[in-house]
């Protein structure tokens, strides 16, 4: 599973700031999304966002799977990436920031609904 490393901005303060706003951002979208549909009825498959850090001198890293960068983009995240590896790399990394199933399907759009 391919892993994307991208680098919050600013110094410590800024990185830490970053990183909280953007894990209650994806939290709730994938709350949201989950139980919007639900209460349509629809069944999607499910697979797991998992979002690893660590830090690099004052920034934070974050290192994604494929499904957290799809939902970090949905809730406005614009970081580029900057590399891309097959394994997270050992040893250096803080702790596992999220881990979630997220129901995927078609598409990650919200089709104009709110989740």
């Amino acid at each position: 599973m391919p892993w994307h490393r991208i680098r919050l901005g600013g110094g410590a303060f800024e990185s830490a700031a970053e990183q909280q706003y953007f894990v209650s951002r994806i939290s709730d979208w994938i709350e949201k999304r989950s139980a919007a549909l639900s209460q349509l009825g629809v069944s999607l498959r499910t697979e797991q966002a998992e979002i690893h850090s660590e830090w690099d001198g004052d920034e934070k890293v974050w290192h994604l799977n494929d499904v957290a960068l799809n939902v970090y983009r949905e809730v406005g995240g614009s970081r580029e990436v900057e590399d891309v590896v097959d394994q997270l790399p050992p040893g250096r990394l803080q702790g596992l920031l999220l881990k979630s199933a997220v129901s995927v399907g078609e598409t990650w759009q919200s089709s104009g609904r709110d989740f």
